[in-house]
């Protein structure tokens, strides 16, 4: 049996990489958030693109989106994630109110960097 020196494992836990906005494991594992505050979003459905901190290694990235209390009408709308390229994402909002509402959204996005 041969003894792998620590140079050639892979930590499979800690941080390798993070800062404000973004989390990278040594597993390849990358998580991206943020906040969106205070966006006023009309009657029906609205794109809004968000420009992640760091790419990911592909588009097979989640995207996650909860609303924050606060902002008026919260209640009355309907969100989905898409991701569209690498290093960014789009929410999409949909507000069933005649005239607008003000959101403040938590979003996430969970994917590989390697």
């Amino acid at each position: 049996m041969r003894i792998k020196k620590v140079s050639e494992t892979t930590p499979i836990s800690g941080v390798v990489e993070g800062s404000t906005g973004y989390t990278k494991f040594p597993d390849g594992t990358l998580i991206c958030y943020g906040v969106l505050e205070n966006d006023t979003y009309p009657n029906g459905w609205t794109q809004k693109n968000i420009s992640l901190p760091k790419s990911y290694i592909d588009t097979n990235y989640i995207v996650l989106i909860s609303k924050r209390a606060g902002g008026t009408n919260w209640t009355s709308t309907i969100d989905r994630g898409i991701s569209d390229t690498t290093s960014q994402a789009k929410i999409e909002i949909y507000v069933s109110d005649p005239n607008s509402a003000t959101l403040s959204l938590n979003w996430c996005t969970i994917g590989r960097w390697k």
